[in-house]
Parts: structure tokens; sequence; C-alpha cells
């Protein structure tokens, strides 16, 4: 599926190009093939909040909260990296939902 963020075509799937929340990689031939989009999913848990372009929208990654759509403008328009999760309970807020920038580095 795709949609749209920050004024770009962004692939959304439950699985992300590669990795996994075990040691082993699963589900092979149901993973989106990595054309060079972003891409936002879910299913690693709290492995990572950004890995290149794959953003984690899973609450694991996000401190137990739904990432708001301005944290994801914010990844894309500050290009690939790679983020760790947010502990539970660290979350602060700038009161648009999106997270206190100096908690997104």
């Amino acid at each position: 599926m795709a949609v749209t963020v920050a004024g770009r075509s962004v692939l959304a799937d439950h699985f992300p190009y590669h990795g996994d929340s075990g040691h082993e990689e699963r589900y092979l031939e149901y993973r989106p093939v990595d054309r060079g989009q972003w891409l936002l999913h879910g299913h690693v848990h709290q492995q990572w909040r950004q890995s290149d372009r794959m953003i984690n929208v899973g609450v694991d990654a996000w401190g137990g909260y739904p990432v708001a759509e301005a944290n994801l403008v914010d990844l894309i328009l500050g290009g690939p990296a790679e983020r760790a999760p947010i502990p539970w309970g660290a979350l602060t807020s700038d009161g648009e939902g999106r997270l206190d920038p100096r908690e997104q580095h």
C-alpha cells in the first residue's frame, strides 16, 4: 500500500524490507521489494525506530504511543538514519503529539 507523507509516496506494510524481531528472518515471501522508497512498517517490535529508509511505526519503538504523522515527516525529511527505539515512559510531547525533538536523536 502506498501513502503520502511529507509530499512523498511512502510504502506501508506490516513487514520491513529486511530484519526481524528474532534471530532469523521469517516470512520472506511476504516482504515488500526494496525499490528505494521509504517504508512504514511494524513486525520488528523494539529492534529499531528507524533503519535507513524503514520507519518502525509500532508502539514498541515509540515509548508505548502511536507515532504522530509530524514525527514521520521529520524523520523522512531528515533522511536515512539509524535510530534506536524510545524507551517506554520516556516520551515527551510538543503539544501536537510530536515527540520533543531532543528525544528523536
